[in-house]
């Protein structure tokens, strides 16, 4: 029996994917960058935002590079969000209140940073499910995904063991970060086509109003 839940946010809790993709065009295109989808695939999904700076401007960049242009592309990611009155993924409120009733631990390991965690807090309500000392997210000590880091910390806040706890990602990078973090089991979220030619075997789901039939 799973004592605990760790979930990826964006592609996992919310259905976001399109958003970051968009926002990655809107800042490539006023800095004159151009990429392939193929490229975007490799150098963008799933990874930090510093990572991503890193793999497009092709060169090491300062620590004041990245905060500015971080919360460029950010700011326009939280622009379309709202635009489009974006909400919590489908059966996931069910399912996090189910979660809670039977006094299963939840928590939330992400790679976004300050500023959209403070967005997501008051527009998604997580604190109506979620500690915020369980809400694990990219604040500068820890490594991204597809390094564990997140889901270490996040289970240590728990107090639960790894082989304890469940993961629930999205994007080839998380669900290498999870592999390596060693849970008892990993559900694939809503995936992209790409990742689900990679992940032959795991279990997928489309929604939380399926997880009857696999929990």
């Amino acid at each position: 029996m799973y004592k605990g839940v760790i979930f990826d946010f964006n592609g996992t809790l919310i259905f976001d994917t399109k958003y970051h993709n968009c926002a990655w065009d809107k800042f490539l295109e006023k800095h004159d960058i151009i990429m392939s989808e193929a490229e975007k695939i490799e150098k963008i999904h799933g990874m930090s935002n510093s990572e991503i700076l890193k793999n497009i401007f092709k060169r090491e960049i300062s620590q004041y590079e990245i905060k500015k242009w971080s919360a460029e592309k950010e700011r326009y990611y939280r622009e379309f969000l709202i635009a489009d009155n974006l909400k919590l993924a489908p059966g996931i409120e069910v399912f996090l209140n189910s979660l809670l009733k039977k006094n299963i631990k939840i928590a939330i390991a992400t790679s976004s940073d300050y500023e959209n965690i403070e967005f997501y807090i008051k527009n998604y309500n997580l604190l109506n499910w979620f500690k915020r000392e369980l809400i694990i997210y990219n604040d500068g000590t820890l490594r991204g995904k597809p390094a564990p880091d997140l889901y270490i910390r996040a289970s240590e806040k728990m107090g639960i063991k790894n082989n304890e706890i469940i993961v629930f990602e999205d994007s080839l990078f998380g669900i290498m970060a999870a592999k390596k973090f060693g849970p008892q089991k990993i559900i694939v979220v809503n995936p992209e086509e790409y990742v689900k030619n990679k992940i032959n075997g795991m279990e997928i789901i489309e929604n939380f109003n399926q997880l009857s039939i696999l929990i």
